[in-house]
């Protein structure tokens, strides 16, 4: 059974149901029977996503980890400007990613790791690019409509 019918399903047997679906994929499938609103969120701001990081770390963060010098300061103002921050681009489900690594590396470790990975994944693109550059260069793309250049060559049983 998809996830699209037995959620159509429990919903028909539950009328006053209400359910918040989140997703960073479409549904493929139409829930029958139920009233949908797509809704396209944007990214979260710095101080949300410094909250949710906060809130769903696996242990206690350091006033040493996020910057803080003493314990008057603001934590959520310092995790606000770690570096970690903006390499999460306020993707809810990037932020749950680094607050797991959080359980086995410090602030700064995962601040590195994510680096590191955004590094690889930009030299990968650059090479697909590259790659597609020159297939085009060797094989060109012909206009529809226009004669190929295997027409000029005869087979052997020609």
């Amino acid at each position: 059974v998809s996830f699209a019918a037995w959620l159509s399903e429990m919903l028909s047997r539950h009328k006053h149901w209400r359910i918040l679906l989140t997703t960073s994929v479409p549904l493929v499938e139409v829930v029958h029977g139920v009233g949908q609103k797509v809704v396209h969120l944007g990214p979260l701001d710095g101080e949300d996503t410094a909250r949710l990081l906060f809130k769903c770390a696996p242990r206690a963060l350091t006033y040493k980890e996020v910057g803080i010098a003493d314990a008057g300061s603001s934590v959520l103002a310092a995790l606000c400007s770690h570096r970690l921050l903006p390499l999460l681009e306020g993707n809810p489900s990037a932020i749950n990613r680094a607050a797991v690594m959080l359980s086995n590396q410090s602030l700064d470790g995962v601040a590195e790791q994510w680096l590191r990975e955004k590094e690889r994944e930009q030299r990968e693109r650059e090479r697909e690019k590259e790659e597609k550059e020159a297939a085009e260069l060797k094989f060109p793309l012909r206009e529809a409509g226009s004669r190929s250049d295997f027409g000029r060559y005869k087979t052997r049983s020609q």
